[in-house]
């Protein structure tokens, strides 16, 4: 009866680790290719864009709660100035948020509650 209860209990602890490990390895796969396509969104946008910006980044996060591609874009004008950020979905080319210059109200603040939920919502899991 013992040994009946161990195997039991080895069966669904190194089972549900080699499930967890199918998922982390689908995940990762997931991952990668999102930032492969936001680099390449993120070159495209640069290249039309030639010489408006001086400092320029962005991040990318496969959401797999949402199933979205997702990069983050920080960029200015020239050093020393305001940042804005944008949330992009990108195999949708879907804008999700956008903060900083430009802004016309207190709902595009980069510290409001509103963006921070954004950024949350799509780039943290």
């Amino acid at each position: 009866m013992k040994i009946t209860i161990f195997i039991i209990f080895c069966i669904a602890l190194f089972g549900g680790a080699i499930a967890n490990a199918g998922s982390n390895k689908e995940k990762d796969e997931l991952q990668d290719k999102c930032c492969q396509k936001a680099a390449q969104v993120f070159k495209n946008e640069m290249a039309k864009n030639a010489g408006a910006f001086r400092v320029s980044n962005y991040y990318c996060h496969f959401n797999k709660q949402l199933n979205k591609c997702f990069m983050l874009e920080i960029f200015a004008k020239k050093r020393g100035e305001p940042l804005t950020k944008m949330i992009v979905d990108v195999n949708e080319n879907r804008l999700y948020g956008f903060c900083g210059e430009g802004a016309v109200d207190n709902k595009y603040d980069c510290e409001s509650p509103m963006w921070k939920s954004s950024l949350k919502e799509t780039m943290e899991e």
